[in-house]
């Protein structure tokens, strides 16, 4: 067991395929960068309320990296 902070994932997520990408999208170990979600996962979202194009869903998943990312982290 791990310390749950606020705002802060502990782990990894069961079923989630995840790695932490440099500013040059190299996958890394021990050094802050891109939390990144390299496969899709069973409780993604399909869609954003109130995003009528899609455009936030875009922005949040795909936009840096593909097929997903996410936050600042170091794995």
């Amino acid at each position: 067991m791990v310390p749950v902070y606020a705002g802060e994932l502990q782990c990894r997520g069961l079923g989630m395929k995840v790695e932490v990408f440099d500013e040059d999208g190299k996958s890394v170990i021990n050094q802050r960068g891109e939390l990144v979600c390299t496969a899709p996962f069973s409780s993604m979202p399909i869609y954003f309320w109130n995003d009528q194009d899609n455009s936030k869903y875009h922005s949040a998943y795909f936009d840096i990296y593909t097929p997903m990312s996410g936050d600042m982290e170091i794995l």
